[in-house]
C-alpha cells in the first residue's frame, strides 16, 4: 500500500509548515507512537485540521489497520454527539478544546447516562505531544509547529465488527453530522491514488499546499498522491484571502494547486493572473462544475505561463476522482470533464435503464472501476458490510458524450422540479443566469410549480429583468419564479452550495 512504502523516502521532506519541516522518517516515528496506543481494528473519529498532528492521526490509522472517520474540526459538539451515538467509536482524536466540548455534551446526554455502555467509557485524554515524548520521540517535539493542542480520548471499549477490507470512512454531508458515511476499502485508496499519480505525473520533487480541508475527499487525495511519491505537502489552514497563504505559496515554491469552483471564483477576484509564482507547474479543479467563463480564463492564464490546467471530476463514492481533461484540451473542450481515468470506464444510461450509444444524448452517468466505494454506512452495524457496489457507481449526474468521446456534465437527477407537468433542470436555470449576467451569484431551488432564485445582487429592478429573461428562455409563466436577495450563498468547507439550507 502507498502509505506503507514511505521508508524508501526516509530522508525526503514529507510535510512543511510555516517554520518547520518533517522528514518521512520523523513522521513515521510519530505514527508509530500513536499507533501503539490504538492497537488494531478500532474505530477512530479524527477531527481534522491541516496540521502535522492531524496528518499523524490519519496515517497512523491506515498504517495500523484501524479505521478512521475524517471529520472537520469545525464540527459542533451536537453534530458529533449524533455520530457518536450512531457509531460508538473506540477513540476520538482531535483538538483538546473540541474533545472537552464533546465530553460535556456526552455528560449531559440522558441517553448516555441511562445506557449500560456508560460504564465502558474511559476518562483518559492524552495530549499528542505527551504521547510522542512517552514513545521516545524527543527530537524537536516541543517545537512542533501546530496551532492545535491535539489529544487522544478513549471512548467505547467494545470494538465494532469491521469488514476486513474497510480502510476509511468519509462524510458527504459537510457540517450537518449526518450519520450516512461512505465506506472505502484499502483497494479503493490504493487504486485511486495510483491512478491520479499516473495522469498528473506527480514527482517526488513536487510540493502541494493544503488549499482544501484534508477531511474533504479531494483534499485528502492531494495529500495521498504526494505522499505516495515521496513528495512534500505544505500544511496550512490559512484561506486564500489571507496574505499568509500566498507567502507560503511563494516561499515554499509550491508546484501544484488544487481548487473547487468557488476557489477559482476567489482567485479571479484576487487577480491571480498578475501573481508571480514561478514554481507553479500545474493547477487542478474538481468538486463541481466550473463555469465555462472560468474554465476558459484559467486555461488561457495557464497557457500564457506555461502551466498545465487540468479539470477533473469525482465523488467521495469513487474515493476521489473518476475523470480528467488533459491540459492540451483545456481550451478546445471547455466545459468537459474529459474521459475516464486509467482503468476506469463511463457509460450513459437513459431513464429506462438502457445504455445510450448516440453522441450528445443526455442520460445518467455510470462509472465502473476499482476505486468505487464499498457502499454506505448509516450506523455501526453497517461497518461489517462487504462490497455492495461491486465496482459500479450510479453517479446521479446527468451527462452527454461528444463525438470524440469527451464527457460533459449537464445537471443532477435530483435537481429537477415539475412545473405544470414539465421537468425543469434547476442547474440549467442557474447556467442561463450566469451566462446572461456576469454580476452577482445565482442559485435556484424549487418545488413543483415554484422556483426561487437567490442572488447576491440587491436590486428590485434587476429582479424583474431576471423573471422576464427566464420567461423568455423557458416559456414558463412569470408567476413560477420568485427572486430573493441573499448576502452570500451558503457553502460547506469545500465550497459546495448547501441547497438544503436554501430550501429551508
Amino acid at each position: 500500500m502507498f502509505f506503507d512504502e514511505d521508508e524508501k523516502y526516509a530522508d525526503n521532506t514529507a510535510f512543511e509548515t510555516i517554520n518547520r519541516s518533517y522528514t518521512y522518517a520523523e513522521f513515521n516515528r510519530y505514527c508509530r507512537a500513536l499507533s501503539s496506543l490504538l492497537g488494531s481494528r478500532s474505530l477512530v473519529f479524527c477531527y481534522c485540521t491541516n496540521s502535522i498532528a492531524s496528518m499523524t492521526g490519519y496515517f497512523s490509522c491506515l498504517k495500523s489497520k484501524n479505521v478512521p472517520l475524517l471529520l472537520s474540526a469545525e464540527l459542533d459538539a451536537d453534530a458529533s454527539l449524533k455520530l457518536i451515538k450512531s457509531y460508538k467509536p473506540n477513540y476520538l482524536y482531535g483538538p483538546l478544546k473540541q474533545l472537552l466540548a464533546i465530553r460535556d455534551k456526552l455528560a449531559d446526554s440522558q441517553e448516555i447516562k441511562q445506557s449500560r455502555q456508560a460504564a465502558s467509557f474511559n476518562t483518559r485524554i492524552k495530549l499528542f505531544t505527551d504521547l510522542l515524548k512517552d514513545a521516545g520521540c524527543t527530537n524537536g517535539v516541543e517545537n512542533i509547529e501546530d496551532n492545535y493542542e491535539y489529544a487522544l480520548w478513549d471512548l467505547y471499549s467494545q470494538k465494532p465488527v469491521l469488514y476486513k477490507e474497510l480502510a476509511l470512512l468519509l462524510s458527504t454531508s459537510g457540517s450537518t453530522g449526518s450519520p450516512q458515511l461512505v465506506r472505502l476499502s484499502y483497494e479503493n485508496l490504493e487504486t485511486n491514488t495510483r491512478q491520479i499519480v499516473s495522469f498528473l505525473e506527480i514527482q517526488n520533487t513536487d510540493k502541494s499546499i493544503t488549499s482544501l480541508p484534508m477531511n474533504y475527499t479531494y483534499g485528502m487525495s492531494v495529500i495521498n498522491t504526494h505522499y505516495a511519491k515521496g513528495a512534500c505537502s505544505v500544511l496550512t489552514d490559512c484561506s486564500l484571502m489571507q496574505k499568509e497563504f500566498w507567502t507560503l505559496m511563494k516561499e515554499h515554491a509550491i508546484t501544484s494547486f488544487a481548487g473547487v469552483p468557488y476557489t477559482y471564483t476567489m482567485l479571479q477576484k484576487l487577480r491571480f493572473s498578475r501573481m508571480d509564482l514561478p514554481a507553479l507547474r500545474y493547477m487542478t479543479q474538481a468538486g463541481g462544475k466550473l463555469s465555462s467563463e472560468l474554465h476558459r480564463d484559467f486555461a488561457d492564464i495557464c497557457a500564457l505561463k506555461n502551466r498545465k490546467f487540468i479539470v477533473m471530476y469525482g465523488q467521495t463514492e469513487a474515493t476521489s476522482r473518476m475523470a480528467y481533461l488533459p491540459s492540451e484540451y483545456s481550451t478546445s473542450k471547455v466545459g468537459s470533464i474529459g474521459k475516464a481515468i486509467p482503468e476506469g470506464r463511463f457509460r450513459i444510461m437513459d431513464e429506462h435503464n438502457n445504455f445510450i450509444e448516440e453522441p450528445d444524448t443526455q442520460g445518467e452517468l455510470i462509472y465502473y472501476g476499482k476505486n468505487v466505494s464499498l457502499g454506505y454506512a448509516r450506523d455501526s452495524s453497517d461497518l461489517a458490510l462487504g462490497d455492495v457496489n461491486k465496482g459500479c457507481l450510479h453517479t446521479g449526474d446527468l451527462a452527454r458524450k461528444d463525438k470524440e468521446g469527451f464527457f460533459y456534465i449537464t445537471g443532477r437527477l435530483k435537481r429537477f422540479v415539475k412545473v405544470f407537468g414539465n421537468r425543469i433542470n434547476l442547474d440549467e436555470i442557474d447556467n442561463l443566469l450566469q451566462s446572461e449576467y456576469s454580476s452577482g451569484d445565482f442559485v435556484s431551488v424549487g418545488r413543483d410549480d415554484a422556483i426561487t432564485i437567490y442572488t447576491t445582487k440587491k436590486d428590485e429592478n434587476f429582479y424583474e429583468k431576471i423573471v422576464s429573461f427566464l420567461n423568455y428562455k423557458t416559456k414558463l409563466n412569470n408567476k413560477v419564479f420568485s427572486v430573493c436577495y441573499i448576502s452570500s450563498i451558503p457553502r460547506n468547507s469545500s465550497g459546495k452550495i448547501l441547497y438544503e439550507l436554501l430550501m429551508k
